[in-house]
């Protein structure tokens, strides 16, 4: 495979990103979509982590933050255009799980997700303790939606433990749907 005329760091975070559309991440995968030999990678990223981390932060680039309307809509918005961001690209999300981007567009994300959350109220302590469970929130959220088992068919063997009383409410682990609902319940416990 013949090099590119030019390699660049950001190059290969997008292909890393185009990877992770058709399956999971692999340094192999990385390479044939940069249209380079895996070792090429390692002059642009000390190892693995840097670049899945470069192309975690990279993900978020196009998440647009919410402008106008109630604080708590605002974060729920948001938190639904991360979760966009990464499940459409399922062989990121275990890397973005397990390792939350901390890269300047993490940092515009979590920074208008905290100046929302003040804006409704919240003490400095409580902004930072719910970004973080927001983090996790939004992460398990993110795992159960690209998870290879169908969360549809798990929720219905749920729904029949629970009975019609609880089976009405169930929303579907992993579904757009129980993320907002997860986030607008965090968002009012940061705010008392």
């Amino acid at each position: 495979m013949g090099a590119p005329a030019r390699l660049t760091a950001g190059g290969i975070a997008a292909a890393a990103l185009a990877a992770a559309e058709a399956g999971p991440l692999t340094m192999r995968a990385v390479a044939q979509q940069a249209g380079c030999d895996p070792m090429a990678i390692y002059r642009h990223f000390a190892d693995r982590a840097a670049l899945f981390d470069a192309a975690s932060d990279l993900a978020l680039a196009d998440v647009e933050i919410p402008e106008g309307g109630a604080w708590d809509r605002r974060v729920v918005e948001l938190y639904t255009r991360v979760r966009a961001a990464v499940v459409h690209r399922p062989g990121l999300a275990p890397e973005f799980v397990a390792r939350p981007p901390l890269g300047p567009n993490a940092r515009r994300v979590s920074t208008a997700a905290a100046a929302a959350l003040r804006e409704g109220g919240a003490t400095k302590r409580d902004v930072v303790g719910a970004l973080q469970v927001l983090a996790s929130y939004l992460g398990a959220n993110i795992a159960q939606a690209v998870a290879p088992q169908d969360q549809s068919v798990r929720a219905v063997e749920v729904a029949e433990v629970m009975g019609p009383a609880g089976a009405r409410h169930l929303l579907v682990n992993g579904s757009d749907e129980l993320l907002r609902f997860g986030v607008r319940t965090i968002v009012r416990g940061a705010v008392r």
